[in-house]
């Protein structure tokens, strides 16, 4: 984990992915990434990619965590 004032960086788990899906079923989220995700995106979509990340040794992804108040 690395930590910051405000935010920490962190694996991601399994406990995460309904946010996930319901962050990337958000429009006003969804319309800066990629185009090519399936849409809606469904609980099982993002456990696939889940376990695909876990199994990828090339990558990192982190999930960015509040840590603190901001001002």
């Amino acid at each position: 984990m690395f930590n910051g004032e405000l935010v920490a960086l962190g694996p991601i788990q399994h406990d995460y992915l309904p946010h996930y899906v319901e962050w990337l079923n958000d429009w006003e989220v969804r319309k800066f990434l990629a185009a090519t995700l399936p849409q809606p995106l469904t609980l099982q979509d993002e456990e696939d990619w889940f376990n695909h990340q876990r199994g990828d040794k090339d990558s990192r992804v982190f999930a960015i965590l509040t840590c603190g108040k901001a001002g």
